[in-house]
């Protein structure tokens, strides 16, 4: 275990391995849980690959605390079960939001091509016909929650016009971060992980956030539509799209600003 993390992390750490026993594994661990090594170093997040015998697992702590980031760890786990019953995600076996810990299986990634853009926009539909969960994703009430903590007032009035002309759109499960390092191509086909920012909310939003934090080309952008819809896009189609992605570019820049407090 690295001993150059600080005490309380190392604590919770050793607390969340200890509860190996409650993890929900398809079949009984031989042995306990020991850490591998840690898994990068995220802005807001701890991860390590933990091993039993020959199983591999990824534990997470928080990093900050998910209120302050507008999350919801409960709504988190209940979308990760529901997108794992739908082979979307990696199986999730253990959840202590008292730990601010979880545990999913690991998966290695296929080192093969990078998916085409019709099979992300499978799995994002996949993901928008996922059971509804008790949490939502506003974001002019999400960006005035930053704020706070960054020190203004209000977004600018661009900001507030296009999340108006987005309000009206129907809500689904997002993931809300499906970015390619949030996709893994497994061997039974693509699956999402890092499921901390989903919410019910826009479902244009989950296709801007492809756009931008995979810096798509607008050719790209409009292939990946076109595919998620089964359909060329209309106007109204792109006026949400134009006003999804100006949503995430402002959420993100207020999210990195907040991370770096």
């Amino acid at each position: 275990m690295a001993t150059t993390l600080p005490s309380n992390t190392q604590l919770k750490l050793q607390q969340a391995l200890s509860q190996w026993q409650h993890w929900d594994s398809d079949e009984a661990l031989p042995v306990a849980p020991t850490v591998e090594h840690q898994i990068g170093s995220g802005r807001s997040n701890l991860s390590w690959l933990v091993s039993a015998g020959e199983r591999q697992f990824v534990l997470r702590l928080d990093g900050q605390d998910p209120q302050r980031l507008g999350l919801s760890r409960t709504a988190e786990w209940r979308a990760h079960q529901n997108a794992y019953s739908r082979n979307l995600a990696p199986k999730p076996l253990y959840f202590n939001p008292e730990l601010g810990a979880l545990v999913t299986a690991f998966y290695q990634n296929v080192p093969a091509k990078t998916p085409a853009l019709s099979e992300v926009a499978a799995l994002l539909r996949g993901i928008h016909r996922l059971a509804p969960v008790k949490f939502r994703l506003r974001p002019l009430q999400r960006a005035q929650h930053y704020l706070v903590y960054l020190g203004h007032e209000q977004p600018a009035a661009a900001f507030i016009e296009a999340c108006e002309r987005a309000s009206g759109s129907e809500l689904c499960l997002c993931h809300n971060d499906l970015l390619q390092a949030n996709r893994l191509t497994g061997s039974a086909g693509l699956l999402a992980i890092d499921w901390e920012y989903a919410a019910m909310g826009n479902p244009w939003y989950d296709l801007a956030a492809i756009c931008e934090g995979d810096s798509l080309s607008e050719e790209r952008c409009l292939e990946l539509v076109a595919h998620y819809l089964e359909r060329q896009p209309g106007a109204a189609d792109l006026i949400q799209l134009r006003d999804n992605r100006m949503i995430y570019r402002t959420l993100s820049d207020y999210w990195l600003r907040l991370t770096e407090l």
